[in-house]
């Protein structure tokens, strides 16, 4: 394609212009005056000037005068638009300067940050009203929170907007100090001067009594919370103050480092060893990763003071880190679970529990009362949300309630084959387990024509172990097509499988095959457990069988490297998500002593469709676990 500008200049008229009729298309230059032509061709010019009728002085006077006037009026504006760049530009030259001087501390490892200060969007809030919310009766729960739910969450904006925006009275002049403004992650989320907590000050440094927190009352108990914003780097010192003088026993962080790129929370306590901030010295204890949240155990000791020596004292601080960067958790049971746990290990003898997040947001039953106590805060719609789906989950549901949802959001893809379109596909979806995210693939039993798919996705995840919950044929029909060679190997498409190792145990069949990509002539070990002890109808008659692969798959995990189990039956439905609950359950029983198979099961029907498919599936989960304890004398052994 020709530019239209270089194509009209060819065809010799101004871009976007068509010739007139009658005239040439000489091109640009036809169009200049005769004069310029003068200078080239006298004789051309005289003969020109000597035919033309030129009009008297006065009419070329008066038709000159409105295009003289035109030319001033351009001029002039261009002058007036000049000059209001250049002072725009001398202003905004100014105001960086000062910026930069104002918004200029040294940090605590002496680098100096430069950045703006920033500001928290606050959502715009209707007139308040005089509509009373009285408390909800637990029986009326899912009925208030659908009606309130209906015409895309009407009544619940309502009733959120109708939240005080801040006590009449207060005040924040404290945190508004000039001495105190680098000490604020945003300049409108400010504690308010009548429960701010306040630090022991250090002599000679002015306003060290000051930390961006606040008190918050409980349900039943006055200063139970201090709802704080994540520490900066150089607020670090200053939040550890805090907790040793408030007798702080348990931290709960609602928020990740960094989140779109952005840092939200300085780190504020070492990866391992010891380290000392200001006058405490923060050594870790102990570090437990669980898939929605981390537990770390903190030894927290003053130093500094030799002749009045304070003993040592243990902090837990409970990171939630399944908060994603955009939006909002897509299911609240992990933040249900992450509740719970709080609740139950705080020491009685303990001070205020410190919360912090990106909005100094405490979640559910934290704070109740917070917006009259706490911060000016700047709350989002979505959070307040799973608050409310939080609440709704914790009431005990008929397991007839459960709801299946689409899969699209963590099902598995596999690399396009090369010059074929929509080959990324598998009927798989990961699944989370105890302690990590998408520790399980469930799939269905592969088809004669997905074999290759199968492989090609336990390849690029690097599944390691894969669990068959089927046989190949029951009740005369195929349940899933033979994807391993009974005897020396096969190849589906660039993979190659190889029968190494085929042993027969009490209830199962374990086969270790090689796995070779050819494309990249790289080979992997992998072992298939063959689960025999499950009925055509029904369940299997004890849970023996389950618990043993369960151990053995566990076992074969820890020395592959722990990634993704595959889990299949036929459907990848019933059976899969009784052995993904099963394992699930039976882990959290050994690290918490707590069994919880509803909340188990929820979780795995949101992240795959009829996961444990009937009654006698959910009931057979309670049996496993209840045979899993009779198998020990006492709790100690198995925990």
């Amino acid at each position: 394609h020709m530019d239209p500008y270089v194509s009209d200049r060819r065809l010799g008229r101004s871009p976007g212009r068509s010739p007139r009729a009658g005239t040439s298309t000489g091109g640009w230059w036809a169009t200049m005056d005769p004069f310029s032509c003068a200078e080239k061709n006298p004789e051309i010019a005289h003969s020109q000037l000597s035919q033309s009728q030129f009009p008297s002085s006065r009419s070329t006077t008066l038709n000159e005068t409105p295009i003289i006037a035109v030319m001033v009026a351009l001029s002039s504006l261009l002058v007036i638009v000049f000059i209001i760049i250049v002072l725009y530009m001398l202003r905004f030259k100014k105001y960086k300067q000062a910026g930069s001087h104002s918004n200029s501390f040294r940090l605590s490892n002496g680098r100096t940050d430069d950045t703006e200060p920033q500001s928290m969007p606050l959502l715009a809030r209707s007139p308040s009203t005089n509509r009373k919310y009285p408390p909800l009766p637990v029986d009326k729960l899912e009925e208030e929170i659908n009606r309130r739910m209906a015409d895309d969450n009407k009544l619940f904006r309502e009733e959120f907007n109708a939240l005080p925006a801040c006590p009449i009275q207060a005040t924040c002049e404290a945190a508004s100090k000039e001495e105190n403004k680098e000490k604020n992650r945003y300049v409108n989320i400010l504690p308010y001067d009548h429960s701010r907590v306040h630090l022991t000050p250090v002599e000679g440094v002015p306003d060290s009594d000051y930390i961006n927190a606040s008190f918050i009352n409980g349900y039943q108990e006055k200063n139970k919370f201090i709802a704080a914003q994540g520490p900066k780097e150089e607020t670090v010192n200053d939040f550890w103050r805090m907790i040793w003088e408030q007798n702080t026993a348990t931290i709960v962080m609602v928020t990740n480092l960094k989140e779109r790129k952005e840092c939200k929370c300085a780190q504020y306590w070492p990866d391992q060893g010891c380290w000392t901030y200001g006058n405490i010295r923060v050594s870790v204890e102990d570090v437990t990763v669980l898939v929605d949240y981390t537990v770390r155990k903190f030894c927290i000791q003053q130093v500094g003071d030799v002749t009045n020596k304070k003993p040592q004292r243990l902090v837990t601080q409970f990171h939630f880190t399944s908060w994603p960067d955009f939006g909002v958790p897509f299911t609240p049971i992990g933040m249900l679970k992450f509740l719970k746990k709080v609740k139950t290990c705080n020491p009685q003898y303990a001070g205020a529990i410190v919360v912090h997040c990106r909005y100094v947001l405490v979640t559910a039953d934290l704070c109740l009362s917070w917006r009259c106590d706490g911060v000016t805060a700047g709350v989002e719609w979505s959070p307040c949300m799973v608050i409310k789906e939080s609440c709704f989950e914790g009431v005990p549901q008929n397991s007839d309630h459960f709801t299946s949802i689409s899969d699209e959001f963590n099902r598995v893809i596999i690399p396009v084959k090369r010059g074929e379109e929509n080959t990324d596909y598998v009927n798989a979806s990961f699944i989370d387990g105890y302690r990590q995210k998408d520790s399980y693939i469930a799939s269905q039993g592969p088809l004669q024509h997905t074999i290759e798919d199968f492989w090609r996705m336990i390849w690029e995840w690097k599944s390691c172990s894969i669990v068959m919950l089927t046989e190949l044929e029951e009740r005369g029909q195929e349940k899933c097509a033979q994807y391993w060679p009974s005897d020396g190997s096969v190849s589906y498409g660039d993979i190659t499988v190889e029968l190494k190792k085929e042993e027969e145990c009490e209830s199962y069949t374990v086969r270790d095959l090689l796995v070779t990509n050819t494309r990249e002539n790289k080979s992997r070990q992998i072992r298939q457990f063959h689960f025999h002890g499950w009925p055509e109808v029904g369940i299997p008659g004890d849970g023996k069988g389950m618990i043993n692969i369960i151990a053995a798959v566990q076992k074969q995990q820890q020395q592959s490297g722990n990634h993704p189990i595959t889990v299949h039956c036929s459907a990848g439905a019933g059976r899969t998500g009784t052995f993904c609950a099963l394992s699930t359950v039976l882990e959290r029983v050994k690290a918490e002593g707590i069994l919880d198979v509803f909340q188990t099961v929820k979780s795995l029907r949101l992240q795959r469709p009829h996961m444990v498919q009937t009654l006698e599936q959910y009931e057979f989960c309670y049996k496993v676990v209840q045979e899993y304890i009779d198998a020990f004398s006492d709790y100690a052994n198995f925990k």
